[in-house]
């Protein structure tokens, strides 16, 4: 468990949470612009704080639909 004089604290980047429910798998025709329509944004986080509420609130592997996808990626 992290020190609460650590949760207040900013990371050096901000970083987001996206998921997507792949379904149907990629396909090779599928475009980029149809890929960046099916992810959708969690939250996007700048401190241990966020990270770890957003964390604790993310459904677990074993209860997501077959395909879920989950991202978190550095916010550019």
């Amino acid at each position: 468990m992290l020190d609460d004089d650590v949760n207040g604290l900013e990371l050096n980047e901000k970083f987001s949470f996206y998921y997507r429910l792949n379904e149907e798998g990629l396909s090779r025709d599928m475009k980029p612009n149809e890929f960046a329509d099916q992810v959708k944004l969690i939250s996007t986080i700048s401190t241990f704080d966020e990270f770890w509420t957003v964390f604790q609130h993310i459904r677990k592997p074993d209860s997501c639909k077959s395909g879920t996808e989950l991202f978190y990626l550095l916010k550019m």
